[in-house]
């Protein structure tokens, strides 16, 4: 699929699917609100205020939570997969 035109983002939320997609590179699965704001440094315990904008843009998707995914409950479409490769993101899951 090749897109021509992705929603532009501000450097915040910029930082936010960077550190999502690193997160899920290392970890392979994706960081909970908490930790996300950890990254961000912010006194917060909800990331919401960063993570919405990117789900109203497209980058992410609400999934059902389980007892697995708990605070997990995101994650990246392809056109945030895109635009990771644009930013020289590539979303590459290391083997081991």
């Amino acid at each position: 699929m090749v897109l021509t035109t992705l929603p532009k983002l501000p450097p915040r939320q910029e930082e936010v699917l960077r550190f999502i997609a690193r997160f899920f590179v290392k970890h392979r699965h994706m960081p909970t609100q908490r930790e996300i704001c950890q990254e961000l440094q912010v006194n917060s315990t909800s990331a919401a205020p960063y993570v919405n904008p990117l789900m109203k843009k497209g980058y992410l998707n609400r999934i059902d939570e389980t007892a697995r995914t708990v605070g997990r409950n995101f994650e990246l479409t392809e056109l945030a997969v895109e635009k990771l490769k644009l930013l020289g993101e590539p979303l590459v899951v290391e083997d081991g």
